[in-house]
């Protein structure tokens, strides 16, 4: 049995800005952390207009819940589930957690151990084993 070890994961969920208020309440977070500004619909109530997000990225998942639970006081977050971030970054990658999935482009020490970035995964590549799709 071996153990897939996949790197180069940035954790990240979005702040929606309404206002420069709310800019000013993270501006200490963008001076710590990678982000980018995004414009999309939010995913609570019906909008006609896309609204502005800032996304802020982080090196790891405890960071990442530690700064979204201190930032979810004051403001309205979006990708901030805290609890089972295997499945969000499943969804934002293509993993596929019920089925088979590709590795290529790995390296291994031990042949048990297996490391590889999720920049190379293959989602699209499909598993035929005796002419069998899984």
């Amino acid at each position: 049995m071996g153990v897939v070890n996949l790197q180069d994961i940035k954790p990240y969920f979005d702040i929606l800005i309404h206002n420069q208020d709310d800019f000013q309440n993270i501006q200490q977070y963008l001076n710590e952390f990678e982000y980018e500004e995004i414009e999309a619909y939010p995913i609570k109530e019906f909008h006609l207009e896309k609204k502005k997000f800032i996304r802020l990225y982080f090196d790891n998942h405890h960071k990442r819940k530690q700064v979204l639970e201190e930032i979810s006081k004051y403001c309205s977050t979006y990708s901030n589930d805290l609890t089972n971030h295997y499945r969000k970054v499943a969804h934002e990658y293509k993993l596929n957690l019920n089925n088979w999935n590709v590795i290529d482009e790995y390296y291994t020490k031990d042949g048990i151990n297996f490391y590889l970035s999720i920049n190379d995964f293959d989602e699209e590549q499909p598993l035929f084993i005796n002419d069998l799709y899984y």
